[in-house]
């Protein structure tokens, strides 16, 4: 985590990007949400911080938070939990059956 406490103004930290643009925010540590990385989602370099993320593992699943800490994004790698694992497989069936669906429907009007 790119946090730094500021010696001169007790209580407070300062995030920077998880990538290395050179941007960064001063704010309360008690407003800071805990993430593993901090991106500052400018428009200038955020999307471009965003891909130079590392890889998550084989079956992690990405959290991100808006606004974890000023105006940057928190994201964090985790595993599953069990619920959230059979709802990823639910939400994978759905869209296999719906993007048959509409392949037979396309080939019917064809």
């Amino acid at each position: 985590m790119e946090m730094m406490h500021i010696d001169e103004k007790p209580g407070w930290v300062r995030i920077a990007c998880a990538r290395g643009c050179g941007r960064h925010a001063e704010l309360r540590f008690k407003k800071v949400v805990p993430h593993d990385f901090y991106l500052c989602k400018s428009k200038a370099s955020g999307a471009q911080c965003e891909t130079r993320l590392p890889p998550r593992l084989p079956g992690q699943i990405k959290v991100l938070e808006l606004s974890a800490a000023a105006s940057f994004m928190g994201i964090t790698y985790r595993w599953p939990s069990p619920d959230e694992a059979a709802s990823a497989g639910r939400a994978q069936n759905n869209l296999a059956s719906g993007l048959a669906r509409m392949a037979i429907e396309k080939a019917m009007r064809s």
